[in-house]
C-alpha cells in the first residue's frame, strides 16, 4: 500500500497575494567559479504603513492523496544513502526563498529527505490524471504537506487542485476521479514511469550536486510548467535507490 486516504475536495478557495517582486539578475560568477552575491533585494509592495497587499480570489476544486509515512521514508532512506546528508540538505536550503520553506520544517532531516520523494510522485500522478480526465497539462496544481518528529516521518501527502475563472475549476472533473479505484490506477502508472523518459539514458543519468539540487528529471518524464509546481521544479529526482 502506497497511500492510506483519498478525499475528495469539491469546492475550496485560493488566495493569491503578491507580496513583492524582485528583477532577474544572471549569475555572476567569481575566479573560483562560485556564485557571488551580488546583492538583489526584493521591492516591498506595501511600504511604510500600508496593511493591505494585491490579491486574487479563486474557487476551485481538487484531490487530497494521503502516503504512507512509512512506505516514503523507504523510498527516501534509499535515496538518502547513494546521496549523503550534504546533499539533501543543500537541496532544501534552495528552496528558502518558496512558501513551502516557511510552512515544513525543512531541518528535520526526515522531512528534508521525503520531500523529493512526495515530489517526484505529484508530478508524475497530476501528468497521470491530466491524461485521465482530460485536463490541460498546466491547469492542475499542487501542494505538499509533511509532518515528521524526531522518531521518523508521521504524515505526508499532496493536495492536487484546480483554480481559475475559467472552465478547469467549475466542472467537477477532478473532484470525481478521486475514487480508490481510479487512485489505485494512477499511482500504479505514475511509478511504472519512474523508469521512463524519451531523454534516457542521459536524464537518468543526471543526479543532483552542489550546483543542481535536482536529479533525473526533465519535460519529458517529470518537470511541468512552473505555473504548476509549488517549488519550481526543484528537488525533483525520479531515481530512488
Amino acid at each position: 500500500e502506497r497511500f492510506d486516504r483519498v478525499l475528495k475536495v469539491h469546492r475550496l478557495r485560493e488566495v493569491m497575494t503578491l507580496i513583492g517582486f524582485t528583477r532577474l539578475e544572471p549569475v555572476v560568477k567569481g575566479v573560483d567559479g562560485d556564485p557571488l552575491d551580488v546583492g538583489s533585494k526584493r521591492a516591498a509592495l506595501n511600504p511604510g504603513e500600508l496593511s493591505w497587499l494585491p490579491a486574487v480570489e479563486n474557487y476551485g476544486e481538487g484531490i487530497f492523496i494521503g502516503l504512507h509515512s512509512t512506505w516514503v521514508e523507504e523510498k527516501a532512506e534509499s535515496r538518502r544513502a547513494s546521496l549523503g546528508d550534504n546533499l539533501i540538505r543543500s537541496g532544501v536550503e534552495s528552496i528558502d526563498r518558496f512558501s513551502i520553506a516557511r510552512e515544513l520544517d525543512l531541518t528535520n532531516m526526515h522531512i528534508a529527505k521525503s520531500l523529493p520523494i512526495v515530489h517526484t510522485l505529484s508530478h508524475l500522478v497530476i501528468k497521470e490524471l491530466c491524461w485521465e480526465a482530460g485536463y490541460s497539462i498546466g491547469s492542475i496544481r499542487e501542494r505538499l504537506y509533511l509532518k515528521a518528529d524526531e522518531d521518523g516521518l508521521t504524515k505526508a501527502g499532496f493536495l492536487l487542485y484546480t483554480t481559475g475563472q475559467s472552465s478547469d475549476g467549475t466542472l467537477g472533473g477532478l473532484a470525481s476521479q478521486g475514487t480508490r479505484d481510479v487512485i489505485e490506477r494512477v499511482m500504479k502508472r505514475s511509478l511504472e514511469r519512474l523508469d521512463e523518459c524519451s531523454n534516457d539514458p542521459i536524464c537518468g543519468e543526471n543526479r543532483p550536486d552542489a550546483h543542481d539540487e535536482s536529479g533525473a528529471s526533465c519535460h519529458a518524464c517529470v518537470q511541468l510548467p512552473e505555473t504548476c509546481c509549488e517549488i519550481g521544479n526543484r528537488l525533483l529526482d525520479r531515481i530512488w535507490e
